[in-house]
This record gives structure tokens, sequence and C-alpha cells, in this order.
């Protein structure tokens, strides 16, 4: 790590591991991501390529160096905030310009690199300090991965948000009814016409659905696998043909079981700014 900071020395942050500690585990390798700068998170080809050459003087004969992208971890806060009209003359759409600002700030300065750590706790004071009329805000937050299938083949997939960032499942069968605590984007398999969905059912089985009007109708309620101590959710084969995304991928959205969220190897934690939700609204008691 100390040597790449020489040969890359613009790189925002960087992240090294062995390969024993992979998952999974690929001995005789070390791993590298990179974050080239604070509005970059993945090398360029070329960027690789030049690096792999920078560092071939340096490879000892069992240890081979691998360069991977870096994994994003997108967080969605959604916050509703109460203020005191008396102690401002700001309007509710100013305030909540306000809030927005912070949040993304908070998303700037904590969660720039690898190995950072999400605290939902100051997220939620930086909220409160926007502006002096803030007296308290209830602030929620998902995680979210994405995923670029291969289409027209027959694959199964693993989407890993890591140990410490375990899905919320208080009992076996939470919220089986209702899907779980997994959400995602639709897509198209080979065979069926319909648009499907994964879900889970709160006992560790990922299952595919599709839409009847409201209602869900199951085509596989053993679709895979969600592991929610570990956050991990594996597919069984499927063939995509197509997502209803328009850059080709699925988003998988889970509800967390902790509020706070921790970066692992080449993860990355961002807030997804363009997801921000905030709302903002009188404190009936404040106001009299």
């Amino acid at each position: 790590k100390s040597k790449l900071q020489t040969l890359y020395p613009g790189a925002d942050s960087i992240s090294v591991w062995g390969g024993e500690d992979n998952d999974p585990p690929e001995y005789g390798k070390i791993f590298i991501a990179i974050k080239p700068s604070q509005n970059v998170n993945k090398l360029t080809s070329s960027e690789k390529t030049l690096l792999r050459d920078k560092m071939r003087r340096l490879n000892m004969l069992t240890v081979r160096p691998q360069i991977v992208d870096a994994d994003i971890i997108d967080i969605l806060v959604t916050t509703n905030f109460k203020f005191n009209p008396r102690a401002t003359t700001k309007t509710v759409s100013e305030l909540e310009t306000l809030v927005r600002a912070a949040i993304i700030t908070h998303d700037s300065t904590y969660l720039s690199g690898f190995d950072s750590i999400f605290r939902h706790s100051v997220l939620a004071t930086d909220i409160d300090n926007a502006e002096s009329s803030i007296l308290s805000n209830i602030t929620t937050v998902k995680l979210r991965k994405t995923v670029t299938p291969t289409f027209g083949q027959s694959k199964g997939y693993i989407i890993e948000f890591g140990d410490g960032n375990g899905f919320y499942n208080p009992h076996t069968g939470h919220n089986k009814a209702g899907g779980g605590i997994l959400e995602t984007t639709g897509f198209l398999v080979s065979g069926f016409t319909d648009t499907f969905y994964f879900d889970d059912d709160g006992e560790g089985n990922l299952r595919r659905y599709s839409l009847s009007g409201s209602t869900r109708v199951y085509a596989d309620s053993q679709a895979g696998t969600v592991d929610y101590t570990n956050g991990k959710i594996t597919t069984t084969g499927v063939n995509i043909l197509s997502t209803i995304n328009t850059d080709d991928t699925i988003h998988f959205t889970v509800k967390p079981n902790s509020n706070d969220s921790v970066a692992y190897r080449s993860n990355l934690l961002d807030i997804n700014t363009s997801l921000i939700s905030v709302t903002g609204a009188t404190d009936t008691i404040a106001s009299g």
C-alpha cells in the first residue's frame, strides 16, 4: 500500500488485502482497489495497465497483484425534520435545501475513501445543525448495491454487503407476506413475458416474482439464499435477457440491521445524492 501511494500519488484512497482474506480466498494474490479522486471511483483500463507495468518490478514469484474496481454501496437517506417557524425567516423549501446540502457535505467529509464508517448519529446531528430553527429529525437509511447481469446466459450472482452490514431480520419469517427486507428493480427472464423482481421470505430464501396488479405472483420461491447475518444475497442460475434500468443493471436494496454501516476491502460507502429524500414540517408544540 505504501509503494502504491508512490506509484499512484494522485489516489484519493487505496485498499490492499491478501488473497487469504478475500471471499472466496485466492491464495498467492494481493488485491488492490484504488479510488482515483473525490469524484471518480474507478481506474480506467489504461490506468490499470500502466499501474500493472509499474508493479511488475515489485512482484515476488509467489505473489500476484490483482487490481479490482471499487464496489459501491449506496446509502439511501430519508429524513423528516421538524422546525420552529418562529425561530427562522426561511420557508420550508429553503430549510429542506439546507438539510439536503448538509447531507451532501457529510458524504464528502466522512465517506470519501475505503474503510469509511457511516455513523447515523453523526448525520442526524449534522441535519439538526443545518439551521438553528431545526429542532429534531427522524432519519432512516437503506443500503443498495448494483449488479450488471450477463444477458442471455444462465448464471448465478453473489451480492455482498459485508459482515458489518447485516440485514434486518428480527425473527424467522419477518415480513414474509410483504416481501421481507429486500427489493429490486425489474428484469426479463428467458421463457417468460412478465417483468420479474426479487424479494425474500424472512427465512433465508430468495424469491422471484412478477406483479398482477399489486399482487405478487411467485414463479420461484427458492431462487437463491439470503444470509441476513453476513449481508449476502446469492441467486441460483437465471437467464436474464434485459433489465428495466436503462443502464442494463439491477438494483438490490435492503433494510440494514444497523443504522451504522462500514466499508470493507474494495467497498466504498456513498450517500446517493440523487435519491436523498428530505421533508420538513412545523413543530406544532414549538409554534404554539
